[in-house]
């Protein structure tokens, strides 16, 4: 089924609204210190898509809207400390957003509440010590419902899914396309909530409508293309071949 509404100009539309709305767009260091009797932490967790995060910072540069990234370390997607990535990291911090960690909590599986702490607070050292700024936040990639029941407070950091630190923050996420409450547009427009806290994944948002499978084709393939760039650029006896990898993904293996 091709999802229509999930394309680069709705975003953009959606983001308009809540400027026009009287939404502040907040860091997550900023909560407490809001501006605006409206606000919205807006958030994004990069599983895969690292690489292909141009089009939504175009969109969010041009109207000056800022978010928070949240970033992986240990994608299968892509490797966060290469040449590309973090060039692209480089992009974000420039144009005043934030990054955070999103860490794959599925690591920590039947571990202790401290070590989970502990493995967050290696991996955000990691993030400030490559990138020379500040990690104020972390996200837990798909949490468990043990991570959610034990609402874990990290020291220096906000946890996105610790209900008492997020208050008064509503949350509502695109996951796999779905809103599970009212959408964005008409949260802003009508001021449903003066709180919000926006989780927004890169990937599904396109600049046309596409299947989630061809959403998924895409981002591999955008990755996959990073790659033999690379090595095209640095290897010359591949300068003069043809993609290697191209049909595979294409057919869909």
């Amino acid at each position: 089924m091709v999802q229509v509404g999930f394309e680069l100009n709705c975003y953009e539309s959606l983001l308009r609204t809540g400027i026009e709305a009287g939404y502040e767009f907040v860091s997550f260091a900023g909560i407490g210190s809001e501006t605006s009797p409206r606000s919205c932490l807006l958030r994004h967790d990069v599983d895969s898509e690292l690489l292909g995060c141009g089009a939504m910072l175009d969109v969010e540069k041009a109207l000056g809207v800022t978010a928070t990234y949240f970033l992986m370390t240990r994608s299968t997607a892509y490797n966060l400390f290469s040449v590309e990535a973090t060039a692209m990291v480089a992009r974000m911090l420039r144009d005043g957003h934030r990054i955070g960690l999103h860490f794959m909590g599925e690591r920590c599986e039947g571990k202790s509440t401290a070590h989970v702490i502990d493995e967050v607070l290696r991996e955000t050292r990691w993030l400030e010590q490559e990138f020379g700024t500040k990690i104020e936040a972390v996200s837990f990639h798909q949490p468990t419902q043990a991570i959610l029941e034990a609402q874990i407070a990290i020291p220096g950091l906000l946890n996105t899914y610790n209900a008492r630190e997020m208050a008064p923050y509503f949350y509502v996420s695109d996951t796999n396309m779905t809103w599970r409450h009212e959408h964005p547009t008409e949260i802003f427009s009508r001021g449903l909530y003066e709180r919000l806290q926006l989780l927004i994944h890169p990937m599904w948002w396109t600049p046309g409508p596409l299947e989630t499978l061809e959403k998924w084709r895409s981002v591999l393939r955008n990755n996959q293309r990073a790659v033999i760039d690379h090595w095209r650029s640095r290897e010359r006896t591949l300068a003069n071949l043809e993609d290697p990898f191209s049909s595979d993904l294409s057919a869909g293996h």
